[in-house]
């Protein structure tokens, strides 16, 4: 689709603090934009200097199990705010009722829906 001649494009940047400068950049048609996609890709090709741990923040829309995977494996931190119900989806119901809260949550991530592998989820298949 465009607008006055010009299509429509989705951009996810990723940008320094520290440095005041974009590092990287994702443009998605917005037709097949897809946020968690762009913000993974970004995470997979930073190249953070040795000795360091990058801390990606990123606001609403950027929430999802995959994107933590991504950061983790790159041995970083992330700080990204979701709605309270997403929130709830993420964490499960046990949480706080309070306006701010640090939780540590431990989550099985897997492929298959088997009661054997949540019973022994460090088990290989």
């Amino acid at each position: 689709r465009s607008v006055n001649g010009f299509n429509q494009i989705h951009l996810v940047a990723l940008f320094n603090l520290l440095s005041q400068r974009y590092l990287d950049a994702q443009i998605q048609p917005i037709r097949k934009k897809n946020e968690f996609l762009a913000l993974s890709n970004l995470i997979d090709r930073f190249d953070p200097p040795p000795g360091t741990s990058p801390i990606f923040i990123a606001d609403r829309g950027f929430h999802s199990y995959n994107v933590f995977a991504h950061a983790i494996e790159k041995g970083a931190y992330f700080l990204i705010r979701a709605k309270d119900v997403n929130t709830k989806r993420l964490l499960g119901n046990d949480f706080p009722d309070t306006d701010s809260f640090d939780v540590t949550v431990n989550r099985i991530l897997t492929r298959t829906q088997s009661k054997k592998k949540h019973r022994h989820p460090l088990l290989e298949d």
